[in-house]
């Protein structure tokens, strides 16, 4: 691997959910150091910024080493560490406190762990991280939106403009579903809270029908619906004996005008008493 092809591997390989990781980044205003790989945890308390400097020959680790290049960047890291290719050099060689990562076919292992001390971060370190990592969010954007132009590119060109199209216009047609679906919870929503004053409007008017129920029967106020039915069918029942007497007392009128008719005298309720 080149240089640069060291450092993305190693970058890649440390970076992860909890940790934002910069690549080849002047830490400042220029000159400033610019370290090959620099990360720090997502933490308010705890950050850990640390600086990982890539070597893939032994004459620039050992020209960085005899100059004490590495130590510039202990302004704002709280450690260094060496990231080399598998046999470059040895641990013997990594300074006193710097670690020492290498490079096998079997990816990245850590040989010695560096020792760490208190860092406090300057604003203009803070400063370019921030735009840093702004531009590195840009171009993921930007290669991002390059390789759906590609594949739109190539779909076009191998299944026709149609079904390009049709790819294109997928976004459009996702959002416009969101929307719809939307407006169809909410017109749910209104539909229920129509239903519910229907359904109240419908249980004051029963409770006002109740109560003229109870009214009419003389019976207590606050009846329930079983018991206003059970008085309505006591009071159709006397309804009903009260025709009957009417029926007959009718019958025995007219057999009395047909007794009188033929001269037969016909004792009267009281003389029969």
């Amino acid at each position: 691997m080149t240089h640069d092809e060291l450092a993305h591997d190693l970058a890649e390989h440390l970076a992860n959910e909890r940790r934002m990781v910069w690549e080849n980044l002047t830490m400042g205003r220029p000159p400033a150091p610019r370290p090959d790989v620099y990360v720090m945890e997502k933490s308010f308390t705890r950050p850990a910024p640390r600086t990982f400097e890539v070597k893939v020959s032994i004459s620039d680790f050992r020209a960085d080493v005899t100059a004490g290049k590495w130590m510039n960047y202990l302004e704002f890291s709280e450690s260094v560490t060496f990231a080399v290719p598998h046999g470059l050099v040895g641990k013997a060689d990594i300074p006193k406190g710097c670690g020492f990562m290498v490079r096998s076919e079997r990816g990245w292992a850590t040989i010695k762990r560096a020792t760490r001390q208190p860092c406090e971060l300057a604003k203009d370190v803070l400063l370019k991280l921030l735009m840093g990592r702004y531009q590195v969010l840009q171009s993921e954007v930007r290669a991002k939106d390059y390789r759906r132009f590609l594949l739109a590119s190539g779909v076009r060109r191998d299944l026709g403009a149609e079904v390009a199209d049709f790819l294109a216009r997928r976004g459009e047609a996702e959002e416009k579903l969101a929307l719809a679906q939307e407006r169809a919870e909410k017109k749910l929503e209104a539909t229920k809270a129509e239903a519910d004053a229907i359904r109240k409007a419908a249980d004051h008017s029963a409770a006002n029908s109740l109560r003229a129920v109870c009214e009419a029967l003389g019976a207590p106020e606050g009846m329930s619906t079983e018991g206003a039915g059970w008085a309505i069918r006591k009071r159709l029942k006397l309804l009903d004996r009260d025709e009957e007497v009417a029926r007959l007392r009718a019958g025995l009128a007219a057999i009395k005008r047909a007794f009188n008719q033929y001269g037969v005298p016909l004792l009267d309720d009281k003389e029969a008493a």
